[in-house]
């Protein structure tokens, strides 16, 4: 999550998750849920399965991809960047 928010990263996400505030608040409630289940084994309350509910629905919502923003110039360097190749024994 902190990834996504972070200031640089988020205007990729923005068009999609819109308000960052309200998106993170969103994943801290999902995050505090899934550690009490993962944590101590315990059942979800009607009030947890109703944020969980309620995130599930919101994030299907979302749109599957966003528009691209152009790739920095080190990632399309590292992408780009081939091996070296090896001549095939005969």
């Amino acid at each position: 999550m902190l990834l996504i928010c972070d200031d640089d990263i988020w205007p990729a996400f923005a068009p999609v998750f819109g308000s960052r505030e309200l998106f993170m608040q969103l994943l801290d409630r999902v995050r505090r849920v899934r550690n009490t289940l993962m944590h101590f084994r315990g059942n979800l309350s009607a009030s947890e399965q109703d944020t969980m509910r309620k995130a599930y629905t919101w994030l299907s919502q979302r749109p599957l991809t966003t528009p691209r923003r152009p790739s920095p110039p080190w990632r399309r360097t590292f992408l780009c960047a081939r091996p070296p190749t090896t001549p095939t024994p005969k």
